[in-house]
């Protein structure tokens, strides 16, 4: 849940460790504070908890009897019931931020690691290259796979292209074909 609002956000209290965390520089990078959750905010963070891990248990069976029991469920419990779900499409976690000044990005990007799928944890990428279907694994040792999503220009005039990589790796002076247009592109 955020501390403030518009203007006055400076934080936010995450369910999950039940802490709270203030940004109080410009660089929330560097300088994001650990506090205890404030005194005005904690009926609410409790009650917010209640109500994420009574989400989670409708869709976990494990935290289910562990909270219909009563029993205290551990952090390291709902991040991996987490994952699963976001993994399968049951759940999508929901976080809070700005991106204007760059407050609880850091967090965001630590959500990503704990509940995303890594490319390990998805199936093998499938395509069609000349008629023909092929099949890529997340390894570095597989040939090449990309899309490219976004080509950007820079100031000096050089163009910066935005790669998704599926398969291989994609190395400066390496020569990479552009199925879109047919031709050979030399990367970089």
């Amino acid at each position: 849940i955020p501390i403030g609002a518009e203007g006055d956000f400076s934080g936010i209290v995450d369910l999950i460790e039940m802490k709270a965390y203030e940004w109080t520089s410009e660089d929330p990078g560097e300088t994001t504070a650990l506090e205890a959750i404030p005194g005005d905010l904690q009926a609410e963070a409790e009650a917010a908890r209640e109500q994420m891990i009574e989400a989670i248990a409708d869709l976990d069976d494990e935290i289910a009897m562990k909270f219909l029991e009563g029993e205290d469920i551990a952090e390291e419990e709902i991040i991996a019931s987490l994952r699963t779900l976001c993994c399968s499409n049951q759940a999508v976690p929901t976080l809070c931020g700005t991106a204007l000044r760059n407050k609880g990005v850091p967090r965001v990007l630590k959500a990503v690691v704990d509940f995303l799928p890594s490319p390990l944890d998805v199936p093998d990428i499938q395509g069609e290259f000349d008629g023909e279907v092929q099949t890529r694994q997340a390894s570095e040792k597989s040939p090449f796979c990309g899309l490219a999503f976004k080509v950007s220009s820079m100031d000096d005039g050089r163009r910066m292209v935005f790669v998704r990589i599926y398969s291989g790796k994609l190395t400066s002076g390496q020569t990479v074909l552009n199925t879109t247009t047919g031709t050979k592109e030399k990367i970089s």
